[in-house]
């Protein structure tokens, strides 16, 4: 993994999606990004990065967007990654390690990875109530984490059922967002996850519900991209979201 220019992640906070069902995380991270007008410092690169180039993402952003980028306010000491591509096939194990070992190397404080759920494999308890669940590898460095995400939404969020592991365990998992967990997990790097149960359909309230949360999480300050006890941004999504769906100027090549 390569930052451009060197990303400055000592000490930060670090939210980051993962492209999995429906795309919920992405369109959950354009409303961090657009709402709390964050600034572009890195683009990021991986060999198992598929390559994607499209148009300008956000108003208030210059330049084109690219397969995965940083962004984070002036002094604030939460970032959030944007990843557009996914790895290439048979390349999320070592996609996750290499992403890790750079957020380890870098000296992040804790990561929020954000991603989603086959709607369709639910259980019958989980067809009602909050369709977000948080999650963390067993470590007492992922307490705080984990703490944050459970607070994340009024009611809290539950964890994800142990039914769940029942299936297939962690180590078997190959989509994501489980191998870049594994990942953190063998870097020491503290993490949760937030994630919501999506089907590939028009995800925008999901969206909406896991922004929240993951600001919550994070500790983000409505209008600012600082870090502490605040109200909820009042979200704004960004223009690019017209092209959701199709069309010519929506392209990502």
């Amino acid at each position: 993994m390569q930052s451009f220019p060197a990303a400055q992640l000592q000490g930060a906070t670090l939210i980051v999606p993962v492209v999995a069902i429906g795309n919920t995380a992405q369109l959950s991270v354009d409303l961090l990004i657009n709402t709390l007008q964050l600034q572009r410092v890195a683009r990021l690169q991986d060999p198992s990065l598929l390559p994607a180039v499209g148009f300008k993402p956000y108003e208030h952003v210059p330049g084109l967007a690219t397969a995965m980028e940083l962004y984070q306010a002036a002094g604030s000491n939460v970032a959030v990654v944007q990843q557009r591509a996914a790895a290439a096939p048979g390349t999320q194990d070592a996609f996750g390690q290499s992403f890790a070992a750079f957020l380890k190397q870098s000296g992040v404080k804790e990561v929020y990875v954000l991603g989603s759920i086959e709607a369709g494999i639910r259980r019958d308890s989980q067809l009602v109530g909050l369709q977000l669940r948080c999650w963390a590898p067993k470590s007492d460095a992922n307490a705080g984490p984990l703490q944050s995400c459970e607070g994340s939404a009024p009611g809290g969020v539950p964890q994800l059922e142990a039914d769940f592991w029942q299936d297939r365990a962690l180590q078997q998992r190959q989509l994501p967002p489980w191998p870049l967990l594994r990942a953190l997990q063998q870097q020491g790097v503290p993490c949760a996850a937030l994630l919501s149960f999506t089907t590939e359909a028009d995800n925008l309230g999901d969206a909406f519900q896991l922004a929240s949360a993951a600001a919550a999480a994070a500790g983000l300050q409505a209008g600012s991209g600082s870090s502490g006890a605040a109200a909820q941004p009042q979200w704004q999504a960004p223009s690019s979201w017209q092209y959701l769906g199709g069309g010519a100027a929506g392209a990502v090549y």
